[in-house]
């Protein structure tokens, strides 16, 4: 495995890592942003090891990660991804809905691990 794959693998699980922390102290948005973020970055570290590029697309978009790298994902995985990507988005921003609660958190949380 390329090193800068091993360095977005790394960034993936402490993402992950963080972003159960944020569900545990009842921070839904963060949880949700911080489980995009890793799966994003584990998609990236994907795209770097399969297609053998030195940078990852700066997209933001998991289901468009997921079809540069080839990825033939089971539907539920896949519907997962694309319905993630536009939250992981809009908690960026301070008009963030009120869906990032407690068992969206959950959810997301759940589907990211």
């Amino acid at each position: 495995m390329k090193p800068q794959t091993e360095r977005w693998l790394r960034m993936a699980d402490y993402d992950l890592d963080f972003a159960g922390l944020c569900f545990r102290q009842e921070v839904y948005v963060y949880c949700v942003f911080f489980c995009h973020l890793a799966l994003e970055k584990l998609l990236k570290a994907i795209v770097l090891e399969e297609l053998g590029l030195e940078e990852p697309p700066y997209i933001h978009n998991l289901s468009g990660l997921s079809e540069i790298a080839g990825l033939e994902l089971p539907e539920e995985y896949a519907v997962f991804l694309k319905d993630l990507t536009p939250y992981g988005v809009t908690a960026r921003y301070p008009e963030t809905p009120d869906i990032y609660n407690s068992d969206f958190g959950d959810v997301v949380l759940n589907g990211a691990r």
